[in-house]
């Protein structure tokens, strides 16, 4: 549907659900816009975390590894099968697993922590807050610490090694003592472990190996046994004399002190900590810098809720963008306008620096898109508001002014700013007493005895010097419509610089008599949520929202540009020096009239009217 056709409670509910719909959604060129803005800040947070990397580095406590590896016996059982089979021993574990497990028991590790003595070491003292003093660790709360910390006992894959891994942090041969009293450890109690298991089967054999000699005893009495040869007395004479061979190894293994591991590499003292290392820090406070700051100016965009851009226009309002005007103080980079004067005849298109520009161009655009806005009327009484002060709208309306005049239609511009005018100000020039609208309301005085001649061909001015006590009901009176008509017959375009809509009601009183309103925005300062409420207002008070425009882009702080380059000269417009090289055309009377000097050539309206 088109949005002429919709109601403005559906136009502005629209908008209102795009906006929640692509809030979300940011582009690649939403980011380098907000990299680019916001690159002092990112800068910043860059360099403070890669600082702050460096610092760690340096300073930070150092953490030394060592390590020890150790192999297992190439069989990993340490008992017969027979003797198992006897035994009714099954082996159905893994037995690199059982080896993983001693090496990470706290066997070992009070093995080693006795060894060194560890609990007496300063570099393991704690502070208890029960006693609100550094003591020394028991043993159990060391070996904690040492398995869930310092120690890891790891096995390569398809091999019989085992690696045990020390970090220590502070002392290096602290490292490598630990990681070599962790595999005398290990070799100590899997040697307890093997004698305690062999002396278990020593004393099974032993005891089975008796009960089967009182056995062939008993045979060999009767005498009935002896008759056949392959009755059972031979094979309880087999048995016999393979248990009597196990009792003997078993003995043996008993009192055996190698439990077939050996220390294949001892952990020597580290030249190098392992952490930090200075290059690995580095990149990662450089990284998390940038995401730091990125985040950072991502949270202030959000935050901010300013308009940056012409799809927060679009956004907010759901109408069409008809301008955006980069900031008049700079021009490709450079500095152009250096005065903090709020109102000045300097700011405008007009003057000589402004000649061939992009903030000059970018009104030609603006009056083009404005010329367009409606096919099916040509809007002549207009206005450009703004939500609140300070957004650029006196100096937008003025140069909207000059730009409709440089086509040779005859522009009046109008203060219709009860409360603060400003136009005479712009213009520089004298603002006659008891003039300006407000006494053409009260029916105090004629429109062409108020009017002032600005000094430019074809525009004029009514500027305002009244302050009435009632500017709301001077502009929301019946009066207005025939003071604008008056208006209207006289003058091509008539440009109303009325008062910010949300802190007063008079420019939403005054839009409902006009034929178009545009509503602008001031790039980086105007708020989505002041927007939406000023739209909002127009619209329920039923003005013709021609569009919105932006303005005060600063080009240099974002991906905006114009390309709006000239190699050539204008052979019109304002600011066109003749041979006596005056940029302004002396003598003008306001409406395009000159004394001796030759008249300048107007191109034509780029619509027919």
């Amino acid at each position: 549907m088109n949005s002429l056709q919709m109601t403005p409670d559906e136009i502005f509910q629209e908008a209102r659900d795009r906006e929640s719909q692509e809030s979300e959604v940011w582009d690649l060129k939403d980011l380098i816009r907000i990299c680019l803005h916001h690159r002092w800040l990112i800068g910043y947070c860059a360099a403070g975390f890669l600082a702050l990397s460096i610092f760690y580095s340096l300073f930070a406590s150092k953490t030394y590894e060592a390590i020890s590896t150790v192999e297992l016996p190439a069989s990993a059982q340490s008992a017969n099968d027979a003797i198992r089979t006897l035994a009714s021993l099954p082996s159905t574990g893994d037995p690199i697993q059982t080896y993983l497990d001693v090496g990470n028991s706290n066997s070992v590790a009070e093995y080693a922590i006795q060894k060194l003595n560890l609990t007496q070491n300063p570099l393991f003292r704690y502070f208890s807050f029960i006693h609100f003093a550094f003591e020394h660790p028991t043993v159990q709360q060391l070996t904690t610490y040492l398995m869930k910390n310092i120690v890891s006992v790891t096995n390569n894959k398809n091999s019989d090694l085992l690696v045990i891994q020390v970090d220590q942090k502070k002392d290096a041969k602290l490292a490598a003592d630990i990681a070599n009293a962790w595999a005398e450890g290990f070799i100590a109690v899997n040697l307890a472990i093997s004698q305690e298991s062999a002396q278990r089967q020593y004393v099974f054999i032993h005891s089975q190996l008796g009960l089967m000699a009182k056995k062939l005893a008993t045979d060999r009495d009767l005498k009935s046994n002896y008759l056949n040869p392959s009755n059972e007395y031979q094979s309880d004479e087999v048995i016999y004399n393979l248990l009597l061979q196990q009792d003997q190894q078993a003995e043996i293994e008993a009192n055996a002190d190698n439990s077939g591991i050996v220390v294949v590499d001892h952990a020597e003292v580290p030249e190098k900590a392992k952490w930090p290392k200075l290059i690995i820090c580095v990149i990662l406070g450089l990284f998390l810098g940038l995401f730091a700051g990125i985040q950072s100016a991502y949270l202030i965009e959000r935050f901010q809720d300013r308009i940056k851009m012409d799809e927060d226009l679009k956004r907010a309002s759901g109408i069409t963008q008809l301008g955006q005007i980069p900031d008049f103080r700079h021009e490709n980079g450079k500095q152009v306008v250096s005065s903090t004067e709020l109102f000045s005849p300097h700011h405008l298109i007009s003057d000589e620096k402004f000649r061939f520009s992009s903030y000059h161009e970018s009104f030609k655009v603006f009056r083009t898109n404005l010329n367009f806005s409606h096919v099916d009327r040509d809007p002549r009484a207009i206005a450009v508001l703004s939500s609140h002060s300070g957004e650029g709208k006196t100096l937008v309306n003025s140069n909207l002014a000059l730009v409709l005049a440089e086509l040779g239609q005859k522009v009046l511009l109008v203060d219709a700013d009860l409360r603060k005018p400003s136009i005479g100000v712009m213009f520089g020039v004298a603002t006659p007493k008891e003039s300006g609208l407000p006494m053409l309301l009260a029916g105090r005085g004629k429109l062409e005895d108020m009017v002032v001649d600005s000094g430019i061909p074809n525009l004029t001015l009514l500027p305002n010097n009244t302050i009435p006590p009632n500017p709301a009901e001077l502009l929301g009176s019946g009066t207005l419509k025939r003071v604008l008509d008056d208006m209207k017959s006289k003058y091509d375009y008539v440009i109303f610089d009325a008062a910010p809509v949300l802190p007063v009601t008079d420019s939403i009183l005054l839009s409902t008599s006009l034929d178009g309103v545009v509503l602008l925005a001031r790039w980086n300062k105007t708020r989505r949520s002041d927007f939406r409420r000023a739209f909002q207002q127009l619209r329920n008070a039923r003005a013709t929202l021609l569009g919105t425009a932006l303005n005060a882009v600063e080009v240099r702080a974002g991906l905006y540009g114009y390309g709006y380059g000239y190699g050539y000269g204008y052979g019109h417009g304002f600011g066109n020096k003749g041979n006596n090289g005056n940029s302004r055309n002396n003598g003008s009377n306001g409406k395009g009239e000159k004394g001796s000097e030759k008249k300048i050539p107007q191109i034509p309206a780029e619509r027919p009217k």
